[in-house]
């Protein structure tokens, strides 16, 4: 079993944030699970941890991104902007 230690972990932050300037298709999708798999290769893991550490990477992201516009009234903001269309469409 590989295990992914806090240097790897860092190494992998460090050029996820590069490789985050170099957009080749809609929000990465691919593009950074690739290099992730070659840099696990590199740094001694296989390209299928590399990959999962990217995978969970994005969707750590997009959890926090979520929680915290729930918290601050996302569903509010958009149950507004939904009851507003309504009633637009009914004028």
């Amino acid at each position: 079993a590989d295990q992914i230690t806090i240097p790897v972990t860092v190494v992998f932050f460090i050029l996820l944030k590069i490789s985050s300037y170099i957009i080749l298709t809609p929000g990465n999708v691919g593009i950074r699970e690739l290099a992730y798999g070659f840099l696990g290769q590199q740094l001694g893991m296989t390209a299928g941890a590399g990959i999962v550490l990217s995978v969970f990477y994005r969707l750590f992201g997009m959890i926090i991104v979520s929680l915290f516009g729930i918290y601050f009234g996302g569903l509010k903001l958009l149950g507004q902007v939904s009851t507003e269309n309504l009633e637009r469409r009914e004028e």
